[in-house]
C-alpha cells in the first residue's frame, strides 16, 4: 500500500506454483501509519490474488506475543 509514492503497508506471499500452497512471508505497516487497518487491506490482497491463482492453501505464522498480527491471522 502506498501513500503517494511510499510504501506504508505490505504483505509478502510465497508460492509453490503447481502445488496449490502458499504462504504468507510477512505482513506489517510503517509504524506512523499503524492502526488504520492497512495491514489488513494488503493481507487481505495477497488472499484475493492467491484465490484468482487457484491457490487453495495459505499457510501462515508469527509472534505468539504480537497481538495486532494474532487478531489479524
Amino acid at each position: 500500500m502506498l501513500a503517494g509514492e511510499e510504501p506504508v503497508a505490505y504483505a509478502l506471499l510465497h508460492v509453490e506454483p503447481g502445488s496449490g500452497l502458499a504462504a504468507n512471508g510477512m505482513t506489517g505497516a510503517r509504524a506512523d501509519f499503524r492502526r488504520r487497518g492497512l495491514s489488513r487491506l494488503a493481507k487481505l490482497a495477497t488472499i484475493a490474488w492467491a484465490r484468482e491463482q487457484g491457490f487453495a492453501t495459505i499457510r501462515t505464522s508469527c509472534d505468539g506475543e504480537n497481538a495486532p498480527i494474532l487478531r489479524l491471522n
